[in-house]
């Protein structure tokens, strides 16, 4: 019996319940203790009065887990990072909401101050909050979010090509041949186990207040020592340093926009082929950067990379395979990737063959050849 109490004494609480529940235990322990002592003339009110009394002597950090303390120092330490002073505080005041009513009511108070850079600041604070091992509450119970915040991002740097007298500079096509050595080795194979593996993003950035153009790519913690190692395979030469303070773009005054891309025609179309470039057509963008001023302006281009967990790989070779059956490239590539789309694409292939007649064999159209081509392009870099 007293190695129990002396466990319940020193254990550490995790939520408020759990504080409340604790000091009811020891004001009952309290009550007795006092009715040895004087008899009839203890109260609970007295039991109840002396246990807050001597429980508010002790130490937060000696009774309380880190994220229910006021001034936690993890949590401090990670918002040294923010350059502004109101930031960091605002970025206490959210704590406290985590602190008490848990991440997602903590999220929900940074999207309603309608202020995106605030926002992006808690982010990032969070992020490396949960990086450290820290207990965030009501996390375990969000499983998607739980696996966006474990996630590393690294600001990458590659040294100028020929900065060394007599150093060979690359070819734009051997830079690309090396990216897609890179992309091959963040992928798992073909049956392979696939729990290191996840979704990652590169990231070319300019930051609000900040004149310098960075590359960064985001990784998910599990995922870090394959990253590592498939860059540097792929460029030796490249400088990796894991950026615990991310980055903001926002202006906490001005208005955010953001874009995406998405293909005018079938995904299993390239885009455009690296044979078919000898100049590297990301210098564009690269230009329109740095026309953005350095401060209250600020831009990033994101590319998000999953891995291929609904077989469209596999369907795309399919697709291929009937194209040089002699199937059209119209009929081949429209390849369905939801449960709804196969069924129509099913209807529409049965009304399809009651329907038509069978053509006679004749010369290849001219485009359709071209399209069949097209298609098989991609197939290298699969």
């Amino acid at each position: 019996m007293e190695q129990e109490g002396a466990s319940l004494e020193t254990a550490k609480l995790a939520s408020p319940e759990e504080e409340l529940q604790y000091l009811r235990v020891e004001a009952a322990k309290k009550e007795d203790a006092l009715w040895q002592e004087q008899g009839s003339a203890t109260t609970p009110e007295g039991a109840i009065s002396a246990t807050l009394s001597e429980y508010g002597k002790a130490a937060p950090d000696a009774r309380l887990e880190e994220h229910l303390l006021i001034e936690n120092p993890q949590f401090e330490a990670i918002v040294e990072h923010i350059g502004s002073i109101p930031h960091r505080e605002k970025m206490r005041e959210i704590y406290r909401v985590l602190a008490e009513k848990g991440v997602l009511n903590a999220l929900k108070i940074a999207q309603a101050l309608n202020n995106p850079h605030i926002e992006d600041d808690f982010h990032r604070v969070l992020v490396e909050y949960v990086r450290t091992g820290a207990i965030v509450p009501g996390l375990e119970k969000e499983r998607a979010l739980s696996m966006l915040l474990h996630m590393a991002v690294f600001e990458i740097t590659l040294p100028f090509a020929g900065m060394q007298e007599g150093e060979r500079v690359a070819t734009f096509k051997e830079v690309i041949a090396e990216m897609e050595r890179f992309f091959v080795g963040m992928i798992p194979l073909e049956g392979a186990a696939k729990a290191q593996y996840g979704h990652f993003s590169l990231e070319l950035v300019l930051s609000n207040f900040s004149n310098d153009i960075v590359f960064y790519i985001a990784v998910e913690s599990q995922m870090k020592d394959l990253f590592v190692k498939q860059l540097l395979g792929a460029f030796p030469s490249a400088k990796i340093e894991e950026h615990p303070g991310d980055y903001n773009i926002f202006n906490e005054f001005g208005a955010s926009v953001g874009s995406f891309g998405e293909c005018t025609d079938k995904f299993v179309f390239p885009i455009k082929c690296a044979e078919e470039n000898d100049a590297d057509p990301f210098t564009v963008i690269l230009n329109s950067f740095t026309k953005i001023e350095r401060d209250g302006e600020g831009a990033a281009i994101q590319l998000i990379v999953y891995p291929d967990q609904d077989h469209v790989v596999t369907k795309v070779k399919h697709a291929l395979g009937q194209v040089k059956q002699g199937v059209s490239v119209r009929t081949a590539t429209d390849i369905p990737l939801t449960t709804g789309a196969v069924i129509s694409k099913t209807f529409r292939e049965f009304v399809r063959t009651q329907v038509n007649t069978p053509k006679k064999d004749g010369p290849t159209d001219p485009k359709e050849a071209e399209a069949a081509q097209r298609v098989s392009a991609p197939t290298s870099a699969w």
